[in-house]
C-alpha cells in the first residue's frame, strides 16, 4: 500500500476542468487549486491543480509555492514540477505556522506533510503524526486521512491497521475521496475491517464519483471480476 496520495494518478484532461475564479487574484487561484486537488465542489484533477498552483505562484502567492513543494514530495503529477525557491517555501511555512497556532486544521496538515517528507524542515515523522492528530482532533477529514496513512504504515506512530481503518471511515464519511478509496481497499482485503466486497465497491464508487482515477480503476476491476457487483 502506498502512502500519502502516491496511490493517486493524474486525471486525463477533461471538459469539466475548473476554470480560475474571477477576478484572478492569487488567493482565489490558490483556493481553486486546493478545491481541484481534493475534489471540493469540482472533479479531482491533479494536473489542473498543478496548473492553478503555478498560476497562483506567478500571481505572488507564497502559499502556492509551499503547496508545490510539499506535493512534489509524493504526488506523481507534481514530482517533476519546477523546484520551489527555498525562501518562498520558508515564507509559506511561516504563514502555515501562524495559521496553525490559531487553530487552522488545514495548516496543521500542510506542516505535517512537510515534516513527514523533510520539505523546508528537518524530516520528523513523529512531529508529522502530532500535527496530523491535532488536525484530526479538530474533525478535519484531511487530518483524519493523513493520520490514517501514518497508522497504516507505522510512520511516526505505532502501526495499527484497525485504527487506520477507523480514521479512514471518519474521513470517508465527510466525503474525502482518498479516504473512501483506502477504506474500500481495506474492505476488499479485509485489513482493519472484515472482508466485504460489497462494502469495498460502495466506497470505491463514492471515491470514483469524485474523479479519483485509481478508485475508478478499482471499481472497473470489481466489475470485470464480479467482486461485490455482477460481472459486467
Amino acid at each position: 500500500r502506498t502512502t500519502l496520495h502516491e496511490n493517486r494518478m493524474p486525471a486525463p484532461p477533461s471538459a469539466d476542468s475548473a476554470e480560475p475564479a474571477s477576478p484572478l487574484d492569487a488567493a482565489a487561484t490558490c483556493a481553486l487549486a486546493l478545491r481541484t486537488l481534493y475534489g471540493h465542489g469540482v472533479p479531482i484533477h491533479d494536473l489542473e491543480a498543478k496548473r492553478l498552483f503555478f498560476a497562483a505562484a506567478e500571481q505572488g502567492s507564497v502559499e502556492a509555492w509551499g503547496h508545490i513543494a510539499r506535493l512534489a514530495a509524493f504526488l506523481p503529477a507534481f514530482k517533476r514540477a519546477d523546484e520551489a525557491p527555498d525562501h518562498l517555501v520558508e515564507a509559506a511555512l511561516a504563514v502555515w505556522r501562524m495559521k496553525a497556532e490559531n487553530g487552522d486544521a488545514d495548516a496543521e496538515v500542510y506542516l505535517g506533510v512537510c515534516s513527514l517528507h523533510g520539505t523546508g524542515v528537518p524530516k520528523d515523522p513523529v512531529e508529522a503524526g502530532r500535527l496530523f492528530r491535532q488536525s484530526a482532533d479538530r474533525g478535519s477529514s484531511m487530518g483524519q486521512v493523513h493520520l490514517a496513512w501514518c497508522y497504516f504504515d507505522g510512520l511516526g506512530v505505532p502501526r495499527d491497521r484497525d485504527e487506520a481503518a477507523r480514521l479512514y471511515r471518519l474521513s470517508a464519511e465527510q466525503g474525502h475521496a482518498d479516504a473512501q478509496f483506502n477504506l474500500g481497499r481495506c474492505y476488499e482485503e479485509g485489513t482493519g475491517v472484515p472482508q466485504d466486497s460489497v462494502e469495498a465497491v460502495r466506497f470505491y464508487r463514492q471515491s470514483a464519483d469524485q474523479g479519483l482515477a485509481i478508485a475508478q480503476n478499482s471499481l472497473g476491476r470489481c466489475y470485470a471480476r464480479g467482486n461485490g457487483v455482477p460481472r459486467d
